[in-house]
C-alpha cells in the first residue's frame, strides 16, 4: 500500500466513524454491476469502503472480497479505492438550456435582464445547504460543513424535490456551497466525482428553469492549489480579496466548473 493511499485509508477510518454500523453490508462474497460496490447499490462510495473496513477486521463476512480470492485483504482496499477516485459512469449534460443573465442600465438603475428576450430579470431564490460532520484538511478539529456534493452524500432524489418545490414555488435561482475540504483530490487537481455531483446538480436545476450560484471561500487544500497562494504581504481577511494568487488559483478552479 502507498503513501497515497494510506493517506486516503487514515481519512476514511475517521469518516467512516460518522456513518451508522446498520448501514454496512453483511452476508457473503457477491458480485455487483460495479467492481468496489459491496452491498450493490449502484455507487462506489464510503459505505463501501465500511464494509471492507469491517470485514477486514472481522474476518467474518466476504461481500468486500473484490479480487474473488478468498479473503478480505488490502488489495480489495486498493481495488475499492480507484474506482472510488475514478468515476466509472458520467452524467450526460442536459439538453435544456437556460438564457444567459446579464447586467445593463435603465435610466441610470442598474438592473439583470434576460439577453435573449431583453426582459428584466429579478432574481428570486434562496440557499441549498446540506451540512455533515467532516475532518478539517486543513489541520482543525472536526467541521460540520457543507456537504452537498460530497461523494457518498450526494442525494440526488432529495435535490430534485427540493428544486421541484422552488420551481412550483416562483424561484429561479438557488445558491449553494464548493466544499474545499472535498473538492481536492488527493492525486492532484479536483476529485472527479465531487464534479460528477456538481454537474448533476446543474442538470437538475436547469430541468426546472433554475439558475446556480456556486459560491467557496477556500482554494482545495487536497489538489495542489495552497502552494500557489502564499502573499507575506496580505494577510487576514483581506488574503481572500487582495492577493492575485489567491485569485488567480480560484479562477483556475472557476474555469474547471
Amino acid at each position: 500500500m502507498n503513501k497515497q493511499s494510506l493517506k486516503i485509508l487514515n481519512l476514511l477510518i475517521v469518516i467512516s466513524l460518522l456513518i451508522p454500523s446498520s448501514l454496512i453490508g453483511l452476508g457473503s462474497a457477491q458480485t455487483c454491476a460495479l467492481v468496489g460496490d459491496a452491498n450493490c447499490d449502484g455507487v462506489v462510495n464510503v459505505l463501501n469502503y465500511n464494509i471492507w473496513k469491517g470485514e477486514f477486521v472481522n474476518k467474518v463476512t466476504k461481500t468486500a472480497d473484490f479480487n474473488k480470492d478468498g479473503v478480505v485483504s488490502t488489495l480489495d482496499f486498493e481495488i475499492w479505492r480507484k474506482n472510488f477516485i475514478t468515476p466509472v459512469t458520467t452524467i450526460p449534460i442536459s439538453t435544456t438550456s437556460l438564457n444567459t443573465i446579464a447586467v445593463r442600465q435603465v435610466s441610470g438603475v442598474g438592473e439583470f435582464y434576460d439577453t435573449t428576450t431583453g426582459t428584466k430579470f429579478t432574481p428570486r431564490g434562496n440557499n441549498y445547504i446540506r451540512l455533515a460532520n467532516q475532518p478539517d484538511t486543513y489541520g482543525g478539529a472536526n467541521l460540520f460543513y457543507h456537504s452537498t456534493f460530497d461523494v457518498g452524500k450526494y442525494n440526488a432524489v432529495q435535490i430534485e424535490t427540493a428544486l421541484n418545490q422552488m420551481n412550483h414555488d416562483g424561484y429561479n435561482i438557488v445558491r449553494v456551497f464548493i466544499n474545499e475540504n472535498t473538492i481536492g483530490n488527493a492525486s492532484g487537481s479536483l476529485d472527479p466525482q465531487y464534479l460528477q455531483n456538481f454537474v448533476s446538480f446543474l442538470n437538475l436545476a436547469q430541468k426546472y428553469k433554475i439558475y446556480v450560484m456556486a459560491t467557496f471561500t477556500l482554494v482545495p487544500k487536497l489538489g495542489g492549489y495552497t502552494a500557489a497562494v502564499a502573499d507575506p504581504n496580505v494577510s487576514g481577511g483581506n488574503f481572500y480579496y487582495l492577493s492575485k494568487e489567491f485569485l488567480d488559483s480560484k479562477k483556475g478552479i472557476l474555469q474547471i466548473l
